[in-house]
């Protein structure tokens, strides 16, 4: 019984230690952005031990910009743009989220769409049973242009391009891909 107090306290130490070492450990975490998911998910490390790490940067110094990562949850596809000669179909290699891998594959292909300036809306309806892929298009209704005033290369850059982009993605398995305009075919 004489070593209770003594367990005691060396108990409430160890647990008054522990409770800064989080603290300290939350204060750095905060300072240092940088740190990775594999870095900030590994125990602190005790105060006795000298850190492993690089040292930490002192709040003075210039602010640290995080680097642009990608969610884990994206997968690569090939999209395809019209190239400057306005002749052929060029691949091109994107990122997309792999929930909606399909919505943003038509939007990055319209995004990278060279000289193409049209107020453009639209949504995608796929029939995996019919492996057919509907694209909705919807032109502003304050724009000076509509689809029918669409040149040769831009029917290309619009039409071609997400039509290659939705039927050579094996994943997708579709086979034909229809346009219409406000629900309505589109016939140009």
């Amino acid at each position: 019984m004489k070593n209770l107090p003594q367990i005691l306290t060396v108990g409430i130490a160890s647990l008054i230690m522990l409770g800064l070492g989080s603290c300290r450990s939350t204060q750095l975490e905060a300072e240092s952005p940088q740190l990775t998911e594999t870095q900030a998910s590994t125990p602190a490390t005790p105060v006795s031990q000298p850190p492993t790490s690089q040292p930490q940067k002192s709040a003075t110094a210039s602010p640290v910009v995080k680097e642009a990562t990608a969610p884990t949850d994206t997968i690569p596809v090939t999209i395809y743009r019209v190239d400057n000669e306005c002749s052929k179909l060029v691949p091109e290699q994107v990122t997309v989220s792999e929930e909606k891998a399909i919505e943003d594959a038509v939007a990055k292909t319209l995004e990278i769409q060279p000289g193409f300036e049209l107020p453009l809306g639209y949504r995608v309806e796929v029939d995996d049973y019919y492996q057919i892929a509907v694209i909705d298009l919807r032109v502003s209704t304050t724009s000076r242009r509509n689809l029918y005033s669409l040149s040769a290369c831009e029917q290309l850059a619009l039409f071609g391009s997400l039509r290659e982009t939705l039927t050579t993605n094996p994943n997708w398995q579709i086979q034909e891909v229809y346009f219409t305009n406000l629900g309505e075919d589109l016939v140009l």
